[in-house]
C-alpha cells in the first residue's frame, strides 16, 4: 500500500486475518477499521500493527473502543483519528495512548481540537500532525505540547514548517524527526530548537545526519537518543555535539554504551542522566566523564546521590546544577566535590545560592559560572570564594566581566580562565589580578596564550600551570615570566618538567612549589635554580623538605619564605642555606622571627631584606647577623633605612651587600655610615663610577669587598680609590691576574685583606706586588706555610699585618722569614708573650711595628726582646709618657731610635733627656729644619750629646741639603750659645745620672721608629731608601732609592 492511502477490510474478515494484515502494513499506509467491529478485535489488531503503519478509526467509533485501541496500540505504530471526531473523544484517546505508540492528527482537524489534543497528551506520549497541516496550526500544536510529550514530524513536512515548530517548542517538550528527513532539513531544525526543548532522533537515522544535527544544536537544547541507536552513532554524536547542547540517552540504553559516550563527550557539551539510572551506574559515568564535558543530573535525584556523583567526578569534568535545586542541596554537593572537578552554576541561579556554594566549595574543586551571569553576581561570588577552591570563567564571558572578576578575587584566591578565551582577554585578566591571587592555566591552553599571560603577570601574583602542560610549553612560559611574578607548579608535575622550567627562569622571576611536591622534586628544582631566580616555599611545606631545598640552593639563587612559616622551619632553613644562596624574608615577618633567623644563618649564606621592611626590623636583623654571613638590601630601600643598617652591621661582623642597581647617592651614604670593622660587598655588575664613588667614601677601618667576577679594570679603579686605613678584601676565587692588578693600584696607607682560602701561589704573587706603604693583612686561619711564603715575598716598605688570634708559632715563623725593610704589624690585642716571641725571632733589618695605642708593657716587651739587627717601629702618635716609659728607658748601649718627622719637638727633647749613653737618635730628613735646629741646638740635646747620644739625619732629602748650606754652622753656634746661657748645668747633670746607672749598658738594643729603611752598616740599607711611615705606620713617600749614613 502506498503511504498515505487507506486499506479497509470487510467486517466479516477474521480477527487473525486482520491482525496478519496489520502486522505487515507498509509504513505510512493506513488500515481503516469499521466502527462496527468489536472492541476485542480492534485491540488485537492494534497490538499487531506494524511500526510506522497507521491504524485509522472512524469518527463514529465509540469512545470506549477508541480508548481501548489507544491503550493497546503497538509501540511505534500510529493511531489516526478522523478530523470530525469529537473533541472530547480525541482528548480521551490522547490521554489513553500507550507510551511508545503515536497519535496522528488529520490535516482537516479544527484548530481548537488540535490544541485540546496537544494539551491532553500525557508525558511520554507521541503526537504526529499531518504534514499538510498549515504552519500556523503546527506552531500552535508545538506551543501547547506539555513537558515530556513528544511531537513527531513526518519526513515529508516542509522544512519551513519544521523549523517554525522547532522554534515554538516549549521547554521540556520533545520534537522527533523521521529518519528519512533530509540532512539539510535536520540541520535547520536543530539550529532552531529552542533552549530547554528536546530533539529526538530515531535509532535508524544515518550517522552523518546525526552528526550534522549534533553540531547544529543550540545551547540549552537537548538531543535524545533511544535504544536501538548503534553505539558508533552515539559516540559520534557525543563527540560532535555543540558546546552547551545537551545529550540525553534513553533509560534502556546499556551502561557500556553510556560509558563510551561519556568518555567521548565534546568539551562544553552536556550529558544528562535521568534519576532512573542506578547510583552505581551514575558514579561510574562520573568517573569516566571526559574533561571539559558537563554532567547534568535530574532534579529528582536525591542529595546523597548527587554528592556521591560529585565526590568521584573525573577531574576536568563538570557537574551542572539545576538552578531550581535547594540551597542546602547545592552547598552539600559543593562540599563533596572531587578536587579538580568543576561545579557549574547556571546564570539563573539565585545570587544567595551562588554565594553559599562559593563559601562551601571543597578546596581544589572548581566553581564555574555561566558567561551570561550578571557582573555583580560574578564579583560577589569571586569575593566569597573559599580559599583553596577555584573560580572558572567561561570563554564567552564579556571582557568587562572578566576584568571585574579578576579584580574581585581575594588574596589566595584562584581564577581559571577557559582555555579557549582569546589571548587578548587572557592578558587583560593577568593584568588585573591582585597581589597574592593565583591565575591557573589549563593544559589545553595554546603556548602562545600561555607565554603572553606569563609576560603580563603583575609582581606578587601567581601563575599556575597544569601538570599535564607539555614540557616545551612550561619552558616557554618560565622564560617569559615577568620579574616579581610567581610561577606555581602543580605538585604532580614530573621532575623532568619541573627541572626544565626551572632552568629557564629569569632573574627576578619567582618559582613557587606546592607543599605536596615530592622532596626529591624540590631538591632537584633547588639544584637547578639560576642566580637571581627566586624559589618560594609554602608555609605548609614539611620542615625536612625545606631543609633539603636550602642545602641544594645554588649560589646567587634566592629562597623565599612566607611570614606565616613556623619559626622552627625558618631557622632550620637558615642553618642549612648553601653558601652564596640568598634567603628572602617576607616583610610581614615579625621582628622577633627575623632576628632569630638572622642569628641562625649559615656561614657564607645571604639574608635579603625587601624595601617594605620597617627600619626597626632591619636594624634588629643587622645586629643579630653572625660573623661570616651576609645581608643584602633591595635597591629601593629608603636611604634612611640603608644607613641605619650600615651603622649597625658592624656589631655582628656580617657583610653588607648592595644591589648593583642601587643609586650612587645611596651607596655613598651607606659607605659613609659604616663603622670600623664593618664589611661592604659590591656586586660585580655595579657600574664602575659607583664602585669608585663608594671606594672614595669608605671610612677608615671599614672593609670593602669585591666579588671575584668583578672586571679587572673595575678592581683597579676601586683599589686606586681606597683611602688610607680603609681595607680592600679580595675573594679567594679572584684570579691571580686580578689580585695582582688590584694590589699594584693601591694607594699608600690602604690595606689589602686576603681570605684564608686563597692559594699559596696567589698569596705569594700578591705579596710580591704590594707597593710601599700599602698593608697586607692575613687571616688568622691561614696556614703557617702560606704565611711564611708571603713574608718571604713582601717587599721593603710594605706592611704585613697579623691578626691577634694568629697562632704564636705562625707569628714567629713570619717574623723570621720577613724580607729586610718589610714591616710586621702586631695589633693592639696581641698577648705580651706573643710579642716577646715575635720580637726575638725578627729577621735582620726587618721591622716590628706596634699599634699607636700600645701600652708601655707591650712596647717594653718588644724593645727588650727584639732580635739583633731588627727594628722596632713606634707610631709618632704614641703618647709621650708611654713612649718614654716603654721604649726609651729600655734602650741600651748601641741601640738606635728613629723618630718620625711628625714627632713633636717637646717629645724629642724629652726623649733625649731619658736616653742612655751610647744610644743613637735618627731623625727623618723630612723634619722641618727649624725643628731640627731647635733640637740640635738645645741645651738638653747638648747634654745628651756629651753623654754619648748621637743625633743623625736619615736619607738625602731637603733637610740634608739645607744642613750642608754654608751658613748653617753659624746658625747652630748662635742657637747653642743661647741655650748655654739658659741651661749651663744641663750636661753635668746628665753625666751624673749616666754614671749612676748600673751594668745595663752591657745590653745592646737596636731600636728604630716607623721607617722602611734605617741607617745600618748592612749592604741592604746602603742600597735602599729610608721611607717614613704615615699615620698608621706606613710611608707617605715615593720609592726613590737613597743612600743611608750612620
Amino acid at each position: 500500500m502506498k503511504p498515505g492511502a487507506y486499506l479497509s477490510l470487510d467486517t466479516s474478515t477474521t480477527v487473525d486475518d486482520m491482525a496478519a494484515v496489520a502486522k505487515v502494513l507498509n509504513p505510512g499506509a493506513k488500515l481503516l477499521l469499521d466502527p462496527s467491529i468489536t472492541e476485542a478485535t480492534m485491540t488485537i489488531v492494534a497490538g499487531k500493527m506494524n511500526p510506522g503503519g497507521f491504524l485509522s478509526l472512524n469518527a463514529n467509533t465509540s469512545v470506549g473502543d477508541m480508548v481501548a485501541v489507544a491503550g493497546a496500540m503497538r509501540m511505534g505504530a500510529i493511531l489516526s483519528l478522523a478530523a470530525n471526531t469529537k473533541e472530547d473523544d480525541m482528548t480521551a484517546v490522547a490521554a489513553a495512548m500507550r507510551l511508545g505508540a503515536i497519535l496522528s492528527l488529520d490535516a482537516n482537524t479544527a484548530e481548537k481540537k488540535m490544541k485540546a489534543v496537544a494539551k491532553a497528551i500525557k508525558p511520554g506520549g507521541l503526537l504526529l500532525p499531518d504534514p499538510t497541516i498549515t504552519q500556523g496550526n503546527m506552531t500552535i500544536i508545538a506551543k501547547e505540547m506539555m513537558p515530556g510529550t513528544i511531537l513527531v514530524l513526518d519526513a515529508s513536512t516542509l522544512q519551513g514548517k519544521m523549523t517554525a515548530v522547532a522554534g515554538a517548542m516549549k521547554p521540556g517538550a520533545y520534537l522527533c524527526l523521521d529518519a528519512d528527513t533530509k540532512k539539510e532539513t535536520m540541520e535547520a531544525v536543530a539550529k532552531e530548537v529552542s533552549p530547554g526543548a528536546k530533539l529526538l532522533l530515531y535509532p535508524g537515522t544515518a550517522q552523518d545526519q546525526m552528526i550534522a544535527v549534533a553540531k547544529a544544536m543550540k545551547v540549552g537544547a537537548m538531543l535524545l537518543l533511544n535504544l536501538g541507536t548503534p553505539k558508533d552513532n552515539m559516540v559520534a554524536v557525543a563527540a560532535a555535539l555543540n558546546p552547551g547542547a545537551i545529550l540525553f540517552l534513553g533509560s534502556s540504553i546499556s551502561q557500556k554504551n553510556r560509558a563510551a559516550v561519556a568518555k567521548e563527550m565534546n568539551p562544553g557539551a552536556i550529558l544528562f542522566l535521568d534519576s532512573s539510572i542506578s547510583l552505581k551506574n551514575r558514579t561510574a559515568l562520573a568517573r569516566v566523564m571526559k574533561p571539559g564535558a558537563y554532567l547534568s543530573l535530574d532534579t529528582s535525584t536525591t542529595v546523597d546521590d548527587m554528592a556521591a556523583v560529585a565526590k568521584v567526578l573525573n577531574p576536568g569534568a563538570k557537574l551542572l546544577l539545576d538552578p531550581s535545586l535547594h540551597q542546602a542541596t547545592m552547598t552539600f554537593v559543593a562540599r563533596k566535590m572531587n578536587p579538580g572537578g568543576f561545579l557549574s552554576l547556571c546564570a539563573a541561579t539565585m545570587i544567595g545560592d551562588m554565594n553559599a556554594v562559593a563559601k562551601e566549595m571543597n578546596p581544589g574543586a572548581i566553581l564555574s559560572l555561566a558567561a551570561n551571569t550578571r557582573e555583580d553576581d560574578m564579583t560577589a561570588v569571586a569575593e566569597e570564594m573559599r580559599l583553596g577552591a577555584i573560580l572558572s570563567l567561561d570563554a564567552d564571558t564579556a571582557e568587562d566581566k572578566m576584568k571585574a572578576v579578576a579584580k574581585a578575587i581575594k588574596p589566595g584566591g584562584m581564577l581559571l580562565p577557559d582555555p579557549t578565551i582569546t589571548q587578548e582577554n587572557m592578558t587583560i585578566i593577568a593584568e588585573e589580578m591582585r597581589l597574592d591571587t593565583i591565575l591557573l592555566l589549563d593544559a589545553s591552553t595554546t603556548p602562545g596564550r600561555m607565554t603572553a599571560v606569563a609576560g603580563a603577570m603583575k609582581p606578587g601574583t601567581y601563575l599556575c600551570l597544569d601538570a599535564h602542560t607539555k614540557k616545551e610549553t612550561m619552558e616557554a612560559v618560565a622564560k617569559e615570566m615577568s620579574p616579581g611574578a610567581k610561577l606555581l607548579l602543580d605538585p604532580s608535575t614530573t621532575k623532568e618538567k619541573m627541572v626544565a622550567a626551572t632552568k629557564e627562569m629569569k632573574p627576578g622571576a619567582i618559582l613557587a612549589l606546592d607543599p605536596n611536591t615530592p622532596k626529591g622534586n624540590m631538591s632537584a628544582v633547588a639544584e637547578e635554580m639560576k642566580p637571581g631566580a627566586i624559589l618560594a616555599l609554602d608555609p605548609d611545606t614539611p620542615k625536612g623538605n625545606m631543609s633539603a631545598v636550602a642545602e641544594e640552593m645554588n649560589p646567587g639563587a634566592m629562597l623565599l619564605l612566607r611570614a606565616s612559616t613556623a619559626l622552627g622551619k625558618m631557622t632550620a632553613v637558615a642553618r642549612k642555606m648553601h653558601s652564596g644562596a640568598i634567603l628572602i624574608l617576607d616583610p610581614k615577618t615579625t621582628e622577633k622571627n627575623m632576628g632569630a633567623v638572622a642569628a641562625e644563618m649559615k656561614l657564607g649564606a645571604i639574608l635579603f631584606l625587601g624595601p617594605g621592611i620597617d627600619q626597626d626590623k632591619m636594624t634588629a636583623v643587622a645586629k643579630a647577623m653572625k660573623f661570616g654571613t651576609r645581608l643584602l638590601l633591595d635597591p629601593n630601600t629608603p636611604k634612611d633605612n640603608m644607613t641605619a643598617v650600615a651603622k649597625e652591621i658592624r656589631w655582628s661582623g656580617a657583610t653588607l651587600l648592595l644591589d648593583p642597581s642601587t643609586a650612587q647617592d645611596q651607596m655613598i651614604a651607606v659607605a659613609k655610615a659604616m663603622k670600623v670593622g664593618a664589611t661592604l660587598l659590591l656586586d660585580p655588575d655595579t657600574p664602575k663610577e659607583n664602585m669608585e664613588a663608594v671606594a672614595k667614601a669608605i671610612n677608615p677601618g671599614v672593609i670593602l669587598r669585591l666579588d671575584p667576577n668583578t672586571k679587572l679594570e673595575n678592581m683597579e679603579a676601586v683599589a686606586r680609590e681606597i683611602p688610607r686605613n680603609a681595607k680592600l678584601l679580595l675573594d679567594s676565587n679572584t684570579t691571580e691576574e686580578k689580585m695582582v692588578a688590584a694590589t699594584e693600584a693601591m694607594k699608600p696607607g690602604a690595606m689589602l685583606v686576603l681570605e684564608p682560602s686563597t692559594t699559596q701561589e696567589q698569596m705569594a704573587a700578591v705579596a710580591k706586588a704590594v707597593p710601599r706603604d700599602v698593608k697586607l693583612r692575613l687571616h688568622s686561619s691561614a696556614t703557617r706555610k702560606m704565611m711564611v711564603a708571603v713574608a718571604q715575598e713582601i717587599p721593603s716598605g710594605a706592611q704585613l699585618h697579623l691578626h691577634p688570634s694568629t697562632h704564636p708559632g705562625g707569628m714567629a715563623a713570619v717574623a723570621a722569614a720577613l724580607n729586610p725593610g718589610a714591616k710586621l704589624l702586631l695589633p693592639l690585642r696581641t698577648p705580651p708573650e706573643y710579642i716577646a716571641d715575635v720580637a726575638s725571632e725578627m729577621s735582620t733589618d726587618a721591622m716590628l711595628l706596634l699599634d699607636q695605642d700600645a701600652d708601655p708593657t707591650m712596647i717594653a716587651t718588644a724593645a727588650q726582646n727584639l732580635a739583633q739587627d731588627a727594628w722596632l717601629l713606634l707610631h709618632y702618635r704614641t703618647r709621650r709618657n708611654t713612649l718614654i716609659e716603654g721604649a726609651v728607658m729600655a734602650l741600651n748601649l748601641g741601640a738606635k731610635l728613629f723618630l718620625d718627622h711628625r714627632t713633636k719637638q717637646e717629645t724629642i727633647i724629652a726623649i733625649g733627656e731619658k736616653l742612655n749613653p751610647g744610644i743613637k737618635i735618627y731623625l727623618s730628613d723630612r723634619m722641618e729644619l727649624d725643628t731640627y735646629l731647635a733640637v740640635k741646638c738645645s741645651g738638653t740635646y747638648r747634654a745628651v750629646e756629651c753623654s754619648g747620644v748621637e743625633l743623625t739625619i736619615v736619607g738625602h732629602r731637603t733637610l740634608r741639603e739645607k744642613m750642608e748650606a754654608p751658613n748653617i754652622t753659624q746658625e747652630i753656634r748662635k742657637r747653642r750659645s743661647i741655650h748655654d746661657l739658659m741651661a749651663m748645668k744641663g750636661p753635668q747633670k746628665r753625666q751624673k745620672e749616666a754614671a749612676e746607672k748600673d751594668g745595663a749598658s752591657a745590653k745592646r738594643l737596636r731600636v728604630a721608629t716607623y721607617d722602611t729603611g734605617v741607617p745600618s752598616s748592612s749592604a741592604f740599607f746602603k742600597k735602599r731608601a729610608i721611607e717614613e711611615p704615615g699615620d698608621d705606620g706606613t710611608s707617605e713617600s715615593n720609592s726613590r732609592k737613597r743612600n743611608c749614613k750612620g
